[in-house]
């Protein structure tokens, strides 16, 4: 008649799911594994350390104008320099989360402030980017990225409410009656939220007629 010992069951279960989840190593003692199925085999339990990681965060400017894109990126390395392939960052501004992207097999993480995605409004920003970190790796938060958003300027209003400014002015000949031209543009209520942006429908600026 074969028997169990439900402790012993219920110990090898445990340690097996704490092994599948990575989170300790087992090595058996040198010695004689008892036979009986009433004795475990005696075993020492090591728990795996996770290790420290330095989170780098840079934007591709520190000044801008509002409806300008601003691109974020955070890259993710151990203290030896080896880059962390695995979990997400969080772009940050001040307590406020600007987005969660996953790192890339390079330990990198990119986030464009765009029209479409999120953006920021004229103001002083204080940015950072955290890497939140998983079961081998301990989470890291970044040194703060400063960021000025400028109001609009050349402000133009029209007799039926449409208020333009020019962003980055054209170098080239003047556009002639008749003529098309692809335009780059982004279109706010005055409350500051987006209604329309050049590359919302076809994902390209359109051709408009003048």
């Amino acid at each position: 008649m074969n028997s169990t010992n439900p402790r012993t069951e219920n110990r090898s279960s445990f340690i097996e799911q704490l092994e599948d989840r990575n989170l300790l190593s087992i090595t058996p003692t040198a010695g004689h594994l008892a036979e009986s199925l009433q004795a475990t085999p005696a075993i020492t339990v090591t728990p795996k350390v996770a290790v420290a990681t330095k989170t780098t965060f840079t934007t591709s400017t520190h000044s801008d104008i509002l409806g300008q894109n601003v691109l974020l990126t955070a890259i993710v390395k151990t203290a030896a320099g080896k880059a962390v392939a695995t979990g997400s960052v969080k772009f940050l501004s001040g307590t406020r989360v600007l987005a969660t992207v996953a790192l890339s097999t390079a330990g990198r993480a990119t986030y464009l402030l765009a029209p479409g995605n999120i953006m920021l409004f004229p103001g002083s920003y204080k940015l950072t980017a955290k890497y939140l970190g998983n079961t081998t790796s301990k989470s890291s938060v970044s040194a703060v990225q400063a960021l000025a958003v400028n109001k609009l300027v050349s402000v133009k209003s029209f007799k039926n409410g449409l208020i333009t400014s020019i962003v980055h002015a054209g170098s080239g000949a003047a556009i002639k009656s008749g003529q098309t031209a692809r335009v780059q543009y982004t279109g706010f209520y005055t409350t500051g939220s987006i209604f329309d942006y050049s590359t919302k429908h076809t994902g390209q600026p359109p051709y408009l007629s003048f």
